[in-house]
């Protein structure tokens, strides 16, 4: 039997609450209680109360006796941090964190954990035992439903077999027919090299109309230092007299 109990919200960072859960892990409550009780730390309180709360709902809710429960799972998660800031020079800000935790208990009475660890190992061999029936069933299912499969494959091919070689004959020569009277594509005419030469350069040759004039000679590249022509002058006058 497990009792639940949980502390949300607690306004401290998980790091330092989880130095003091660590110490209760697998522990009988009523000694966590005592120790926790003399223990000179700020999350020593909201651990306390966390497990003090969970020690009462067994006892009220379930009638468990105090002295068999034991601290089964506690944790420290993260929660939500709320975001403060802090006045920093020349109108600057710092952001701060304020962290939260949420503290989680689970006590367990050692008589009932053995119990309901052995109902569900029952619970666990029964399905067992189950599945392989139903394995067998599915097996021999798929048995029966692959011989008929197989013989209409042995079926269809027996009748190809037998098929007679007059039939294949009329089937070839009806194909023929069809490709003699499919219409013919012409061929492309070839052509020598000089021709295509010929065209080749009637092509590159533009020649001017009138009022136009004709195509431009490539210019030469300039020097990349070009550039600066123009502000020699100005930068490298020489000194008279």
């Amino acid at each position: 039997m497990q009792v639940k109990a949980t502390a949300k919200y607690v306004r401290m960072s998980p790091d330092k609450v989880r130095s003091v859960v660590n110490m209760a892990r697998g522990r009988k409550a009523l000694e966590v209680l005592d120790e926790l009780d003399h223990l000179s730390r700020a999350a020593a309180t909201p651990v306390y109360k966390a497990i003090k709360s969970a020690v009462s709902n067994a006892k009220f809710n379930y009638d468990l006796a105090d002295k068999d429960l034991m601290v089964a799972e506690i944790r420290a998660d993260e929660g939500p941090s709320y975001k403060r800031v802090k006045a920093r020079a020349k109108g600057g800000r710092d952001l701060i964190k304020r962290r939260t935790t949420h503290i989680s208990v689970v006590l367990e009475s050692p008589e009932e954990t053995q119990a309901v660890l052995s109902r569900k190992a029952e619970k666990e061999a029964r399905l067992r035992a189950e599945g392989k029936k139903e394995l067998e069933k599915a097996q021999k299912e798929e048995k029966t439903a692959i011989k008929p499969a197989k013989e209409a494959v042995l079926e269809t091919k027996e009748r190809e077999e037998i098929e007679k070689p007059e039939e294949k004959a009329v089937k070839k020569e009806a194909v023929k027919a069809e490709e003699a009277k499919a219409p013919k594509a012409d061929k492309p005419k070839e052509v020598s090299k000089k021709e295509a030469e010929e065209v080749v350069k009637e092509e590159k040759i533009e020649k001017p109309t009138l009022g136009q004039k004709g195509p431009r000679k490539p210019e030469a590249q300039k020097p990349w230092f070009a550039k600066f022509d123009k502000f020699k002058s100005r930068f490298f006058r020489r000194k008279s007299g």
